[in-house]
């Protein structure tokens, strides 16, 4: 049986700043994606907002309900999963908002489509579009900075294992002593 260890409330207070970014972007990306259609960083960011709300919560689940079903192993496998796909989304909402910064029509003529440039910038919803989209990836970066934070502060705490304390055993405990016999 194991149950989840104390932890600080910064930590504590983290994960709610994710969680919170995390419906801000999916509420962004929702937007997004009913305005332009369908685009892989739209897809993306809603899949890991979802991803990020089964993750916290399991936490709450754990640390207030049933304590019996946190494993530290599981909560590291998530926080790395979710901060690798936080990257990914962030990498591809920012292509997606350089894209929007620059077309300014679409045309689906014939299946086959050309890119108008100009320094006007975009009209109408597509604007908007681009502004929510560059909004989305700025927060979608700062949600891959706190999952960052978290998986360190995670895997760098002592796990009380067998294998932990025997190789503190191991390796530690002679650094302890003096090289000196005491007098």
């Amino acid at each position: 049986m194991s149950t989840n260890p104390p932890t600080p409330l910064w930590v504590t207070v983290v994960r709610g700043i994710q969680l919170f970014f995390a419906v801000v972007t999916l509420g962004l990306s929702a937007y997004g994606l009913s305005v332009v259609g369908s685009y892989s960083g739209y897809g993306l960011n809603i899949f890991t907002s979802i991803v990020t709300f089964f993750y916290i919560g399991y936490i709450v689940a754990s640390t207030f309900f049933v304590q019996s079903i946190f494993n530290i192993w599981i909560n590291l496998a998530f926080q790395a999963f979710l901060a690798i796909f936080w990257l990914a989304t962030f990498g591809t909402l920012a292509a997606l908002a350089v894209a929007f910064a620059a077309v300014e029509s679409y045309n689906g003529y014939s299946d086959s489509y050309y890119y108008t440039y100009s320094s006007g910038g975009l009209s109408g919803s597509l604007e908007v579009v681009s502004a929510t989209t560059k909004a989305s990836t700025a927060l979608s970066a700062f949600v891959w900075v706190l999952f960052v934070a978290t998986l360190i502060y995670t895997s760098t705490s002592p796990i009380p294992t067998k294998l932990f304390k025997s190789l503190h055993l191991t390796l530690l405990s002679p650094l302890s002593r003096p090289p000196w016999p005491r007098q």
